[in-house]
This record gives C-alpha cells, structure tokens and sequence, in this order.
C-alpha cells in the first residue's frame, strides 16, 4: 500500500515537471524568473491577461486528466488509488472548462451593446456568426459528458467492489 502511494506520488510530481516544461517551452521562461507572470492575449479589440496560476491549472489539469484515463484504463479499474486521482483529475478538468465556459460567455454579446430605457426597442441578439456562443455551447456539453463519464466510471467501480465482497 506504501508503495502504490509512493508511486503515485512520483506520478503526479512527474505531471507537475512536465507541466512546468510544457509552460517554459510554450510561453517565456523569464516570465518565471523575473515574475511578471502575465500571459497577454489579444483578442478582437479586447486585452486579456492570464496569471500564471490559471495557464498553469488548466494545463496541469488536461494533462492530470489525459495521464489518470489512459492509467485507468490500462489497470481495468483494479487499483483503487488510481481511480480516486482519476476521479479527483475528472473534477479538475470540469471546473477548468466551467471557468473556461463562463470566461467565453463574456464575448456572446456584440459590441457596443447597451441596455438603455425604453427596453421595449431592443433588437433580439442574434448568435448565428458568434464564435465565442458556439465555443462555450461546446464546453457546456463536453462538460456534460464528462459528467456522465464520471458517474459512470463510479457506478462501474462500486459495481465491481460489491461483486468482489459477494464473493470474497
């Protein structure tokens, strides 16, 4: 048991170095050094600015999830550390795209939109060319998904805990 947890833990720090190296190469290492750790992206005639924190989380979390899938499925369940990073990473990855999805929301209206009185001369937001709509309607339902996924892996696990008493 000591040394799942051990290896374990060799796994995760492992995924925090390669989500370190993956930062450094995509983006600038003085970033790190000197600490203005600001990511700045432009988009349409709006400035973003990412912390560190949030670039880190998000990549450390697909990578989290993707490494935890393809270990879970690889031990068919039978670990039982495994399957609860696994679940635990699942739960990271669907806050890190609620976070995304609320941030892309923030683009759905179109420019100079203001609500001024009377409201009745309001003209209906269209959403048809709107990428920003499209895109977080995406991560809402991949979201979703990932839900389900999680549920169902769960449900499996509890399944196979029960089979495993009854004939234990």
């Amino acid at each position: 048991m000591k040394q799942d947890i051990k290896r374990e833990g060799v796994w995760i720090v492992s995924i925090i170095l390669l989500t370190l190296i993956l930062y450094v190469i995509g983006f600038d290492i003085k970033s790190i050094i000197t600490g203005s750790t600001a990511i700045d992206i432009n988009v349409h005639d709006t400035y973003l600015v990412l912390h560190f924190l949030e670039t880190f989380l998000l990549i450390f979390s697909v990578l989290f999830f993707v490494i935890y899938l393809i270990r879970l499925t690889i031990s068919k369940l039978k670990n039982g550390i495994v399957n609860t990073l696994y679940l635990i990473s699942n739960s990271l990855i669907i806050i890190m795209l609620l976070y995304i999805g609320d941030f892309l929301s923030l683009f759905n209206e179109p420019p100079g939109y203001t609500i001024y009185p009377p409201l009745s001369n309001i003209e209906p937001i269209d959403h048809e060319g709107n990428l920003f709509y499209k895109l977080s309607t995406y991560i809402r339902f991949i979201n979703i998904g990932l839900i389900v996924l999680q549920l169902t892996v769960v449900l499996f696990i509890m399944r196979m805990n029960r089979n495993n008493k009854a004939t234990g």
